[in-house]
């Protein structure tokens, strides 16, 4: 009877398992039969839209897991191809972009129709044309071919909470999202508000990947060694600190810096994409600003128009890896590192990028910060641009800025301009309107002054205190000056305060000969 019943258990133990394992075999092969049927859909998508010729073109894969990666190679390739010289290698490059193009177009349209937000936030993307080609070939356009992807931006923050935030504002209302970028908020050490400062640029910061996916963000704290010195000397220290790490970032060739007490104007991301490029291929300039320090009301009228200066603002500003790297990394000052940056010893005659109307605005009162409110007033009345986007990658003509164009273009200028004394002389001329102030001046005059230090009438100080200029002068150069010359608007009449005419061409032309 028990041999009976341990016969019947074994057979019914064997049935099951041989129910088990076809119930295995026909999952294995059900699985197997999907991925077979997946791939060949996937070859048959991929065939639609791309025909395999090369072996090269293995980069546009078909893993539906990974558009982040095709738009990047997108995006590096559009960054390498600006710089090719040679025509048959950038035609190369440009089909290229044209088969990677059409296969994210394809991607899109077949795999993310259902993430509506996705589709949004993926950047327009257009087959390059032959007007692209011939550009490239001649070398006129080196602002088409974007370079954002290599631009990082870098904000200094320590204890101002309110002013972070509303910096951050901006930046989320304003970064165009158009392709990757790397946001660094490097943060100060400081006991009572560092947990708070984190909480806000964290927030931020996912506030600002949500609505740009192809954001890379990151938050970095600066913990000195040495807290001695006074705030000149922390905050010199602090940059140091977060300069090193945003260019120890593979593919970051440029940095802006903004401090928390900044905003930004709607095309501010826009001009320094447009003069990235300007700082690798002209050797004559040191970094661009989007700072002008004589930029109040009526100061300035074009909103497209660009200057060299031989002062460096700062106040929002960019620099390049190789400045930072070559040049001023390991020679970096102790206190006081924007005064420093203007001695002729960093900038070796090299000058800055500046727009006529400021893309920063500097927001806090008197006393708030390192400076204790050093030019507050100042500071307060210089008016931010906030008319329409300019997207400067397209109106930026690059041979406008060439040395010796502008150069030449200045001192024609400068010759056509009227010779007067003081401000006094311009009483006989009615002042313009509002509405005058939007067409070209009638007159434009050149005032002439004869030292930089301030002693008397006649002295680039007091002419500048009667215009209500920046009188402040740094290593020898007036704010906003090239070569002496101070470019500005007064009552709707184009002014230059400046040396003696001949001073000017001489030094005008020593340079453009050197």
């Amino acid at each position: 009877m028990g041999t009976h019943r341990k016969q019947k258990r074994t057979r019914r133990i064997g049935v099951f398992i041989q129910i088990m394992c076809c119930g295995i075999v026909i999952v294995v092969s059900l699985n197997l039969c999907l991925h077979k049927w997946l791939s060949i859909r996937r070859e048959q998508s991929s065939s639609l839209s791309i025909e395999r010729k090369e072996n090269d073109d293995d980069f546009m894969t078909t893993n539906v897991a990974d558009i982040h990666d095709a738009l990047r190679s997108l995006s590096q390739l559009r960054n390498s191809v600006n710089f090719i010289h040679d025509p048959k290698a950038a035609q190369f490059a440009l089909n290229k972009i044209s088969k990677l193009t059409q296969w994210l177009k394809h991607y899109g349209e077949g795999h993310l129709r259902g993430d509506v937000n996705q589709m949004k936030n993926m950047p327009s993307i257009s087959s390059p044309t032959r007007h692209d080609m011939n550009d490239l070939m001649h070398k006129k356009d080196n602002i088409i071919m974007k370079k954002i992807s290599r631009i990082a931006l870098l904000i200094i923050t320590h204890e101002r909470e309110e002013a972070l935030k509303r910096c951050l504002d901006r930046v989320i209302q304003y970064h165009p999202c158009q392709t990757e970028s790397t946001i660094v908020i490097s943060q100060d050490k400081s006991e009572k508000f560092e947990a708070r400062i984190a909480a806000l640029a964290d927030k931020k910061m996912f506030e600002l990947r949500q609505k740009c996916p192809l954001i890379h963000t990151q938050r970095i704290v600066h913990r000195a060694q040495s807290l001695q010195g006074s705030g000149y000397h922390k905050l010199s220290r602090h940059f140091k600190f977060a300069l090193n790490t945003v260019f120890s970032i593979a593919n970051i060739d440029y940095c802006i810096i903004l401090e928390e007490d900044l905003l930004i104007a709607p095309d501010f991301f826009l001009f320094f994409q447009a003069t990235a490029p300007l700082l690798d291929t002209d050797q004559t300039l040191f970094a661009v600003s989007a700072w002008n320090d004589n930029g109040q009301k009526y100061r300035g009228r074009d909103p497209q128009r660009i200057l060299r200066s031989d002062f460096f603002p700062g106040l929002g500003w960019m620099l390049t890896r190789n400045l930072w790297i070559q040049e001023l990394r390991n020679k970096w000052p102790p206190a006081y590192w924007d005064d420093w940056l203007r001695e002729s010893a960093q900038r070796k005659d090299r000058h800055v990028l500046r727009p006529e109307l400021c893309r920063t605005f500097h927001t806090l009162a008197a006393g708030t910060g390192t400076s204790k409110g050093q030019y507050a007033n100042f500071l307060t009345s210089i008016q931010i641009y906030q008319g329409p986007p300019i997207d400067f990658t397209t109106t930026l003509d690059p041979t406008s800025l060439n040395l010796q164009e502008y150069d030449s273009n200045l001192l024609r200028r400068l010759k056509a301009a009227t010779l007067i004394t003081s401000s006094h002389d311009l009483i006989s001329f009615p002042t313009l309107s509002d509405s005058d102030l939007h067409s070209p001046p009638a007159t434009a005059f050149r005032i002439e002054y004869h030292t930089v230090e301030d002693r008397g009438p006649n002295s680039f100080p007091a002419l500048a205190r009667s215009f209500r200029l920046m009188d402040n002068v740094k290593a020898g150069v007036p704010r906003s000056a090239y070569r002496g010359v101070i470019e500005f608007y007064h009552n709707g009449y184009y002014i230059y305060l400046m040396p003696p005419l001949a001073q000017v061409e001489r030094n005008l032309f020593q340079l453009s000969v050197s």
